[in-house]
């Protein structure tokens, strides 16, 4: 069992991040995220959702999904800058 898990434990990881950013996606949308410059997040929590999923079904993909990702968290910047603004106001 232990050797299953050890082999199998990025793919795990891979698929609890894409829950997590499906997660996000439903929570995103459930609290109105859809207007003006807001909408970028659930479209960023879609985007990372299918690359995570991407790179999990399709292995030769797992380095471009790893990169795309990178540009989803430069987006979550985005948001952090966006909501410091505004709680400065």
């Amino acid at each position: 069992m232990g050797e299953l898990l050890e082999k199998r434990f990025p793919d795990l990881v891979a698929l609890l991040v894409a829950l997590g950013f499906m997660t996000l996606l439903a929570e995103l949308l459930l609290t109105g995220h859809t207007e003006g410059l807001q909408v970028l997040a659930p479209v960023a929590a879609g985007v990372g959702a299918g690359l995570t999923a991407l790179g999990l079904l399709v292995p030769r993909l797992r380095l471009s999904s790893l990169a795309a990702l990178l540009l989803v968290g430069a987006i979550g910047l985005v948001g952090l800058l966006v909501h410091l603004e505004e709680s400065l106001e």
